[in-house]
């Protein structure tokens, strides 16, 4: 998979609460594929704080937002769809995944089922 230059410098965000966020300190670090040692984008640097108010954040979805009160076939079926998505997306997650970690192919497609 090939990228742009564009998105070797990629800033992103972090997800907190439904918003995105630069983190308190507005401090970031670079990513850098393993592999080629390219830089590729920059990541915030969260601080205890930002970890602290995500973790309230998804505690709050979790026992007052709309999932608990959300059918548990209602549940499923959004689970089966995400599951459907990552399935569609397989090549695409593989490939970041390669690029973050620096794992191999092989360890980041899905293995093959025999029957």
């Amino acid at each position: 998979m090939q990228r742009s230059a564009a998105d070797n410098d990629r800033a992103f965000a972090m997800l907190i609460g439904n918003e995105w966020a630069s983190g308190q300190a507005g401090d970031t670090f670079a990513c850098v594929d393993p592999f080629t040692e390219e830089s590729w984008g920059r990541v915030p640097r969260a601080s205890a704080a930002d970890v602290d108010r995500a973790v309230r954040a998804a505690r709050a979805a979790f026992d007052t937002g709309t999932w608990p009160g959300t059918a548990p076939a209602r549940r499923a079926a959004l689970l089966r769809r995400l599951a459907e998505l990552i399935a569609a997306n397989a090549d695409a997650l593989a490939y970041q995944q390669i690029r973050e970690n620096g794992k191999l192919v092989s360890e980041m497609r899905p293995a093959s089922t025999c029957s």
